[in-house]
């Protein structure tokens, strides 16, 4: 009986607690949000639920997973740019696209907002935070090759630079008093993606031909 109960948790009562855990944890944060209460609301036993999660943590960064998940189903990641004179509206349209997708998932937002306040704190999500970094590299290896991201720093440290310069901005914006909206979210996003570009972007007072450092 207790293995059917788990099958039945793997094809359908899983996701249903993967929703639950989404809306208790945007709406009350990481720490306050109640295991228990979860569990309950999604209509599971304890045993069933821990046969396929360590603790809380492991279901907080599986709902971060199938947040993820949903949100490139509808945006899905851009290929790298290969125009030099698009490379950096392609970016900023894409980051713009993922804003507004954003606007019909108001659950999207509020879990996202835990995960910032958790993500820094926490080791546990350093997997996270190192494939978002694979995430960067693409588009930073092609705009070095395009001649539209500097060269004269190491690649990787350009990665680790975009990690650190954005959950810094992040970390600003959930600071702040106020409901996160998605108009908050367009206006953080456009002030962020214009540093990046500041911090990024090839200098045009480089004389041609001069060294890269490495």
């Amino acid at each position: 009986m207790a293995s059917t109960r788990v099958r039945r948790l793997d094809e359908a009562g899983q996701q249903r607690l993967i929703g639950v855990a989404i809306r208790h944890f945007g709406a009350q944060g990481f720490e306050r949000a109640s295991l228990n209460e979860i569990i309950a609301e999604a209509g599971i036993s304890k045993g069933s639920y821990y046969h396929l999660f360590e603790d809380k943590r492991a279901l907080f960064l599986a709902a971060l997973r199938s947040v993820v998940l949903e949100l490139y189903r509808e945006v899905p990641p851009p290929v790298a740019p290969r125009s030099r004179a698009t490379f950096w509206r392609e970016m900023g349209d894409h980051m713009q696209a993922m804003v507004a997708a954003l606007r019909h998932h108001p659950e999207m937002i509020a879990f996202f907002g835990a995960f910032q306040r958790t993500q820094l704190s926490d080791p546990m999500f350093d997997p996270a935070r190192a494939e978002g970094r694979e995430l960067y590299l693409p588009f930073l290896r092609a705009g070095q090759k395009l001649g539209c991201v500097r060269d004269d720093v190491a690649l990787e440290t350009l990665a680790s630079i975009w990690e650190a310069a954005d959950a810094a901005f992040d970390q600003t914006l959930m600071s702040r008093p106020g409901r996160l909206t998605t108009a908050r979210i367009a206006a953080h996003a456009e002030l962020a993606f214009d540093m990046f570009r500041r911090i990024f972007e090839v200098r045009a007072t480089r004389a041609r031909g001069a060294p890269r450092r490495r």
